[in-house]
This record gives C-alpha cells, structure tokens and sequence, in this order.
C-alpha cells in the first residue's frame, strides 16, 4: 500500500493531523501489524501489508545458488533473475532497501551496486597478521545468545571493514584511524561469548565504537542476558592475550560501595578498580550509573515479544519471518509444549540434562502414539520444513522465556534436532 493511501483511510477515520497518522503507523510497525520504515527514503513511502512477501523474497536471494557459492556476494542483475516474479519486478528497490534495513546486507563500498550478505560468508578465518603487545580487550558472554549478532555487526561496522574483506563468518577486522579491532563469536549450542581486541593508535576510541554498535544490537533485543568481562591490568596480566577477567557488574559493585581494589586470582596482586574501568571508558567516581554504564551493564532475559514481526538468522543462515500472534498453529504448538516443560520442570525439578532428556524423549514418543491428536498440534513445530525455516529458533526463543532455559528446554530442543516427521 502507498503512503498515499494509508493517508486517505486515516482521513476516513477521522484522523487530522499528519504526526498523529505517522504515531500510529510507527505503533502498527512496532507491533508487527505491518511494516513501514519512516526514516528510510526509499520505504517511507511504501507500507508492506504482507510481511510473508517480503520474508519470501529475502528467502530467495539467501537460497539462491549463485549466491551462495559466491558466499554471500550479488549485485542488481542477480537480484533481476532472483525477483522475476510479477510481484516483486516493480519493488526490487524497496526489497533490496528491506533487507540492508533488516542487516541482511550491505553494499560494498568500493563496488556501488554489489551487496554482500554476511550469513553466507565463509566460515573459515581470513589470513591476517596481529600485534599482540599492548591490546585491549573486552568479552560479552551471553546465557542465551541469538545467532545473528554478529553479522548485524557486520553490516553496521562495513564501512571501516579492513581492505573490505577481512571478513569471515563469524569474526572480523576493523581499521579506523591507525587502529585495529579484531572481534569474533564463537558460539556452542545456544551459548556463546564476542572476543574483542583492538591494536594500535587511539584504541580505545575504537573500542568505544565497538561497544556502541554491539550496545545498538543488544537493545534490539528485549531483555538479552549478557555480561560484560573487563580484563585485569595487574603486572601478570597486562599485556597478555589470557589475562584473569572481571565482570564489569562486579566492579561497578566496587566503585558503589566505595572499594578501591579487588584482587587478581591470576597474581593475587591488589588492582585498582578504577584503573581497570578506565581501561575501557572514561568514569567519574560515582555511584550513580551513568548511560554508558547502562549500555554494557547486563541487561536482564532475553526474550521475544509475541505480537513484534522478527527477522532472525538460524543455524543454517536461513531468514525467518514470523508474525507468532497470527498463525494459529504456531501459537497452539508452542503453548502445547511450553505447557509440557512447565509440567514437567516442575514434576522433576532436580533432574540432570541427560536426564531430562530421556524424560522429554519418552514423554513426546508417548504423546506421538497414545495421543494423536495433541501431537498433530505439537507437530506444527517439529516437522522437518518447519524446523528448517526457524522451528528451532521459535522454539528456543520462547521456551526461553517461559521455561527460563531449565534442562528441559534444553532437552526438548534436542528432541526436535533428532525428530524425523512421518
């Protein structure tokens, strides 16, 4: 729908004033009713009504052959073959802008015209020389980590990318004024650490712009459990690429309650708390947290919001688009199997992850055969196209958030990756 029409109808309603039919759309836009990107030139004047038309698409340039064996690279003549159908021809401008805003891509810049998707790169480790004397580093371990993190990063950072191509998968080198920043994610089952270091002149100029493009990507989502890990600066471990790690909360903690030193168990030396905060970012002694603080304190349990449209990446750098409020089916499986975890949490609180693993086994074979018709429902989530196109990530997501990662969530996981429909 055009800007144009939204307007009028608003009219209908009876609406008079432009900025309050610009709230509501931003609401509608929020919420996932639709999608319409104000700020952006090109989609301000187009809202998509269909979310699907627009996940679709985006399915077929990350499907795509070509685009895959060029891991990850196209340009608008790959898009032409990519959205020849009669309903994309005409929106392949505001697709391609749909997808730089989901950071799904960017352009290169040296090569106007020529996008990269960062999912699709190769996942082996670009070749690159490193001065490890005088780093300084800085790690986010998360609970619960969402696959696509980093390559959001990616897309955020690409303009000081190195030579434009010290990138990989799952790390990548910036250079910005004489300084060197090296991040990478490593990543094992829904866990996961970012490895900062950076190298150089002005580093911690660097670091900051670091820190501020991950803190943007954490906020995206609500409530993302992470913590930030401060490296200790004492004579052992100043300088060194393992150096004993302080969890930023743990020293706020110290400066508020007026501790000036907190030991290394790595050199059992006294270390000067304020020294090691500004390591990393200028702080004045006070107790009061300012919005910098904020930005890299943790930032509670990640969550989903039911109703919000998300675009995430999963295992296998596929796309998922998923309105969950309104597909019926989703909502019902996933209910179905939260409820299951609640049950069962609580009917063997105590239990080790094998151990609930057998129990998750034995309970959703049990359900397959003495109760069809409930498995029909729960079905909706484990069969093999829908946990291909985001199964996973739906249901790690919001059994995250219900069942607050306990071994059975864990479990049930488990039991979808080895789940074979029939």
């Amino acid at each position: 729908m055009s800007l144009d029409e939204y307007l009028k109808i608003c009219k209908d309603k009876g609406f008079k004033e432009l900025e309050d039919m610009l709230v509501l759309s931003g609401y509608f836009h929020e919420l996932g009713v639709f999608l319409h990107f104000q700020d952006d030139d090109i989609l301000k004047k187009t809202i998509i009504l269909n979310t699907a038309w627009g996940t679709d698409a985006v399915y077929n340039v990350l499907d795509n052959e070509t685009v895959r064996e060029n891991l990850g690279k196209f340009d608008r003549n790959d898009l032409k073959n990519i959205w020849n159908e009669e309903k994309y021809i005409t929106m392949r401008s505001e697709l391609l802008k749909l997808m730089m805003n989901f950071k799904l891509c960017y352009e290169i810049p040296s090569q106007p015209g020529n996008y990269i998707a960062p999912q699709l790169l190769s996942a082996e480790q670009t070749e690159y020389n490193w001065d490890e004397d005088n780093n300084l580093l800085l790690r986010y371990e998360y609970e619960f980590m969402p696959k696509g993190i980093l390559t959001r990063f990616i897309v955020e950072t690409h303009a000081i990318i190195e030579n434009e191509t010290c990138v990989w998968k799952t790390g990548v080198v910036l250079n910005k004024d004489g300084a060197r920043a090296e991040i990478i994610e490593r990543y094992r089952y829904h866990k996961g650490e970012i490895r900062i270091r950076v190298s150089g002149n002005r580093k911690r100029d660097l670091l900051t712009t670091v820190r501020h493009e991950l803190g943007k990507i954490h906020d995206s989502y609500e409530r993302l459990k992470y913590e930030t890990l401060v490296p200790c600066n004492c004579s052992k471990c100043k300088g060194s690429q393992s150096p004993h790690f302080y969890l930023w909360d743990v020293l706020n903690k110290f400066i508020d309650d007026q501790r000036p030193e907190i030991q290394c168990i790595k050199s059992y030396d006294m270390v000067n708390v304020q020294g090691l905060v500004n390591d990393i970012v200028k702080r004045d002694l006070n107790p009061s947290r300012n919005k910098e603080e904020s930005e890299m304190s943790n930032s509670g349990k990640y969550s989903i919001k039911a109703d919000v449209v998300n675009i995430t990446e999963t295992n296998l750098g596929e796309v998922i688009g998923k309105k969950y409020a309104s597909d019926p089916s989703i909502k019902n499986a996933l209910d179905e199997i939260i409820n299951k975890l609640t049950e069962l949490n609580n009917k063997y609180p105590n239990v080790s992850e094998t151990t609930a693993t057998e129990i998750i086994n034995a309970e959703f074979r049990g359900i397959q055969k003495n109760q069809p018709e409930k498995w029909e429902i729960i079905k909706q989530i484990f069969n093999g196209k829908r946990w291909l196109n985001g199964g996973k990530t739906a249901l790690i997501k919001i059994g995250e958030h219900y069942s607050e990662n306990n071994v059975f969530c864990k479990a049930v996981v488990g039991f979808g990756e080895g789940f074979t429909d029939s």
